[in-house]
């Protein structure tokens, strides 16, 4: 007797085959306008920008780029760390930790700015001086000063202090030198170690060295530290005079 083996009839599997294959066909035919339509798909348009925008390497932490808008009342002139190499400065005479730095007062407090933000003011230095100078001029009545006397009641030091404003960005106004001048004299001698304190002596007859633990705790526990160095301020300008050892 021959064996056989049980499977489909081969009628059966023909049917069978020919079913799965148009079934295929019909799923291909209903994807196919799907996939050629994709390379005519139109790109999308691209996302509008700001007139006068363009593509900027991230900033440096601490550093924002100038607003279009941004206003000259908003210049500003501050004392600052020469560790800090700001592209706009201008050094003092004989200073080794202390310069002047060009800037704007910004909603977080005063910013420098780079050098090409600067050029786009169209100012030179002096001129950009003069209108933060000016602007400076509004900030002193929010100013106060601590006046430390001897046993004699001469005054020996202040302390000058803002609740609101930069300190530092409020020397570069003669004005406040001229409001001093009765009590300190039309020269004095000036320490500022952070942005909101600065320490004011008499250039006669002055003894820096006796606040010189309240200025290395000021200039150690601020976040904005500036420096230690005693620098001499007169009609005739700014120079420094030397720095207090840590």
């Amino acid at each position: 007797m021959q064996w056989r083996s049980p499977g489909f009839p081969r009628k059966a599997f023909f049917l069978t085959a020919l079913l799965l294959a148009s079934l295929v066909t019909g799923l291909l035919s209903g994807l196919s306008p799907r996939l050629s339509a994709a390379p005519n798909t139109p790109p999308a348009p691209p996302v509008p920008t700001e007139p006068g925008s363009r593509p900027q390497a991230p900033l440096p932490p601490g550093w924002k780029e100038v607003p279009v808008s941004i206003a000259p009342s908003q210049w500003r002139v501050w004392l600052e760390s020469s560790a800090h190499k700001n592209p706009v400065s201008s050094a003092i005479p004989g200073a080794q930790q202390t310069q002047w730095v060009a800037g704007w007062r910004s909603p977080d407090g005063d910013l420098p700015l780079s050098f090409s933000q600067f050029k786009e003011f169209g100012a030179n230095w002096q001129a950009f001086l003069q209108q933060a100078r000016s602007n400076a001029a509004a900030d002193l009545p929010a100013l106060q000063i601590q006046w430390i006397r001897n046993k004699q009641r001469v005054v020996e030091c202040g302390i000058l202090r803002s609740p609101t404003h930069s300190v530092a960005a409020t020397l570069c106004n003669p004005l406040w030198l001229q409001q001093i001048e009765p009590v300190l004299g039309e020269k004095i001698q000036v320490v500022v170690p952070n942005r909101s304190t600065a320490f004011l002596f008499p250039a006669l007859a002055s003894n820096p060295a006796a606040q010189r633990d309240a200025i290395l705790k000021e200039f150690q526990e601020s976040r904005f530290p500036v420096s230690l160095e005693l620098l001499e301020w007169s009609p005739s300008g700014w120079r420094a005079l030397g720095v207090f050892e840590p």
